[in-house]
């Protein structure tokens, strides 16, 4: 087993348990929240810019720090938001299965993270690297690789 094959168990692992110890329906409101809060932050980060005009002369830094509050406000919100719906659901009958669905994320969200991982290692050539080739776990990642290539758009798939 190389320290490639470590680092992928490890993660796979961590997932693992924080999807099961947060639950399934936390999981996605904290993957909801965080997309959300971007998507917000992206569309409104001018608008917000144009109360800080006062304070800060730059118009790019403007942008970036009005992003930035946008962001973190949203996040804060729907996050607050989160952990109510999770509190209310916490001692029902679906916390068990919640769990449970929260593992089976928590697995699919390691297989991704991995199979970025390898893209990323792959686009720095790490591929050719002895520690690498003696993998035996990257193998079974090729086909969730292969569909995220897919998934990109073409001027981004080339490199990886």
């Amino acid at each position: 087993m190389s320290i490639v094959d470590i680092v992928i168990v490890a993660i796979m692992i961590v997932s693992l348990l924080v999807g099961l110890y947060r639950g399934f329906i936390r999981e996605v409101l904290s993957l909801v929240s965080w997309l959300a809060a971007l998507w917000v932050a992206f569309v409104f980060a001018e608008v917000g810019a144009v109360f800080l005009e006062s304070f800060i002369d730059q118009p790019a830094v403007r942008v970036v720090m009005s992003f930035a509050a946008i962001f973190v406000l949203c996040l804060f919100a729907l996050s607050v938001f989160s952990y109510l719906i999770h509190r209310s659901m916490a001692f029902s009958a679906v916390a068990g299965a919640d769990r449970h669905l929260g593992m089976l994320f928590g697995i699919l969200r390691g297989v991704i993270i991995v199979a970025l991982m390898i893209m990323v290692a792959t686009f720095m050539d790490f591929a050719s690297q002895p520690w690498w080739k003696d993998s035996l776990l990257v193998g079974y990642f090729d086909p969730v690789v292969t569909l995220i290539r897919d998934l990109l758009p073409p001027e981004i798939a080339q490199y990886v």
